[in-house]
């Protein structure tokens, strides 16, 4: 199974939900939620069965690896700076929680 991105409806939502102006705080917590829900439909769509594990405990890190691991099963899921700067965004939004 594979996963294809509708990336024009990706660029389409980030355009429609960043925030514009000075406020990082804003823009660090919506950019994370966006990222965190393509991780998601990513994992549900990749892993048979993703419902039964998909729950509060699973974190956004433990999500962002289990995403990147996929890369072994899909290897043009993405590329490897990616994965370094969504846990980069991840932790920023640690830090600022």
């Amino acid at each position: 199974m594979t996963h294809q991105f509708d990336i024009f409806q990706t660029f389409d939502r980030f355009q429609a939900h960043l925030p514009v102006g000075d406020d990082l705080t804003l823009l660090i917590l919506k950019g994370h939620l966006l990222i965190e829900e393509q991780i998601n439909g990513l994992l549900a769509k990749e892993i048979p069965g993703f419902e039964a594990i998909d729950n509060p405990e699973l974190t956004s890190n433990l999500r962002i690896h289990l995403a990147e691991a996929l890369k072994v099963a899909v290897p043009t899921v993405r590329p490897d700076w990616l994965w370094t700067a969504v846990k980069k965004l991840n932790k920023l939004r640690n830090d600022i929680a």
